[in-house]
């Protein structure tokens, strides 16, 4: 799952395209299929969660996710790496690792697991929505990435075709949505996210996906631990059984290391602001997962709606759009790289 580093022909390419606009190349359509493949881990992991959620705090089962995760990400990682992950140029960017834990390990799943405690699930996924343009708000500010037509056009149609899921393609639905607190929270765990995605972007420049995940991951931990011990100690011990055993190994390994290794191969390979249009799949997933598990109804709703978010999601994806080079001849800049100076040091 780790990607080599940038050199030779593929790095010839990757810098082409970063420099002109033109049609997808095989590294962006491979890069397409994996992030339209993580949201549906990500809905297995939504159903996994509403079994586990019934007997263990959101502190203690993320705290566990991501601990089963660690087991497999880090001798794995070594593995591939030959050792602890190194640079492929300028310092380890410790700061920003500690910020990708900070953000999409601890506080993207505690602020999301706390706001769906106290908005519906109608408004929470419906401001999930918004993560592709909060994003690229993000990207074109921090990473210069460009907002071309094509990811404007894309995130309209996936947003739109959100909305129509959700809401049974109803407009009298949507307009009688009210909003609470809970949903400020949302919005602050699509804020943490797109950092993350961000920043993993900038890290990429001297760590694989595999490493920077690694890291960031390890980080979270370190944040997580804390605050799930001091949830055990308050007398929250989980209920322990197989399937929910069986729950959080795969919440750990295929919705956590498959998902996000595959998540930061697709933003290295497309960008930040283009691979987050495909987190709107989450609901065409889900929807089809209660479907074919829970035996719920499909509707008109679901096929129209599902129909518009994939275009949302084909259309930014099929041309190439103008980002941030990735290579020593312009390196992006870093927190850790001072008042002047560049990532590459």
């Amino acid at each position: 799952m780790a990607m080599r580093p940038l050199n030779g022909a593929d790095g010839a390419e990757h810098a082409r395209g970063a420099d002109r606009g033109g049609p997808a190349t095989r590294g962006d359509r491979a890069a397409a299929w994996l992030l339209a493949l993580t949201p549906l881990f990500w809905a297995g992991n939504f159903l996994a969660g509403k079994y586990v959620v019934g007997h263990w705090s959101p502190v203690v089962i993320t705290a566990a996710r991501w601990t089963v995760a660690a087991a497999v990400l880090v001798p794995y990682c070594r593995w591939r790496e030959g050792g602890w992950p190194r640079p492929r140029r300028g310092p380890m960017p410790w700061g920003t690792l500690w910020l990708l834990g900070a953000t999409g390990i601890f506080g993207f799943n505690i602020l999301l697991y706390r706001a769906l405690q106290s908005t519906t699930t109608i408004s929470g996924s419906l401001l999930h929505a918004a993560t592709p343009v909060v994003t690229a708000g993000l990207a074109a500010v921090i990473l210069k990435e460009g907002i071309r037509a094509r990811l404007v056009a894309g995130i309209g149609l996936s947003v739109t075709g959100v909305a129509v899921i959700l809401t049974g393609g109803s407009l009298a639905a949507l307009a009688s949505l009210t909003f609470n607190p809970g949903d400020l929270v949302m919005l602050l765990a699509v804020l943490a996210w797109a950092v993350y995605s961000v920043l993993g972007r900038q890290v990429m420049d001297r760590l694989s996906p595999l490493a920077a995940t690694t890291y960031a991951v390890l980080a979270g931990l370190v944040l997580l631990w804390p605050a799930a011990l001091w949830e055990l100690a308050r007398g929250r011990w989980p209920a322990w059984s197989l399937p929910g055993a069986a729950a959080i190994g795969y919440m750990g390994l295929f919705a956590s290391v498959v998902a996000f290794v595959w998540w930061y191969r697709g933003v290295r390979q497309l960008g930040a602001a283009r691979a987050s249009v495909f987190t709107n799949l989450l609901p065409v997933y889900t929807s089809a997962l209660a479907v074919a598990v829970a035996g719920e109804s499909l509707t008109l709703a679901h096929v129209v709606g599902g129909l518009l978010v994939a275009a949302g999601v084909t259309l930014p994806a099929t041309g190439r759009a103008r980002r941030a080079q990735l290579s020593p001849a312009r390196p992006l800049p870093s927190p850790e790289s001072g008042t002047g100076r560049t990532a590459g040091g």
